[in-house]
């Protein structure tokens, strides 16, 4: 009579016998089938200021000045991303007013901006009004790490007396 041991596990079927599966197979059945499934990634990883001034523990007006600072000096490159909410025909002046308070989690990050649709009917664009939602900007390093020796290179040449 076999014994469960470290290597194998009873698999219980629907009749009254009972086969015996290598665990090392049973886990890999697992971990393919955890790799098949997708893992809904962002498309960028972005941080606010707020976000930034509180890894590098100043203000957000610091922050935001130094992010500027680092941009101009070719450090790193900002990539501002925004999502257009809705396309308004013409001009609606209580349309923020009801945004906000349909969705209160919106409120100073939308803008307006004047837009072109383009139609093949038409030969010249009709210009619309885009709602827009504006999101974290997607900081982009430009600065490439080399190795960093841990000692000097004179340091190993230096006999001890």
């Amino acid at each position: 009579m076999k014994t469960t041991g470290a290597a194998l596990q009873v698999a219980a079927s629907s009749d009254s016998t009972q086969t015996w599966v290598p665990r090392r197979v049973i886990n890999q059945k697992a971990v393919t089938n955890s790799k098949k499934q997708k893992i809904d990634k962002p498309d960028y990883y972005g941080y606010c200021n707020r976000k930034i001034a509180g890894l590098l523990q100043r203000s957000k007006t610091t922050a935001t000045e130094l992010k500027q600072k680092m941009e101009l000096l070719g450090f790193i490159e900002t990539i501002p991303h925004t999502q257009v909410i809705a396309t308004l025909e013409k001009r609606d002046y209580s349309y923020r007013r009801n945004l906000y308070k349909a969705m209160p989690e919106l409120t100073g990050k939308v803008f307006f901006r004047v837009g072109l649709l383009k139609s093949r009917k038409n030969v010249r664009p009709k210009k619309v009004v885009e709602v827009v939602q504006q999101l974290y900007d997607e900081i982009v390093p430009k600065i490439k790490f080399t190795r960093v020796a841990t000692r000097p290179s004179w340091y190993a040449k230096q006999k001890v007396a």
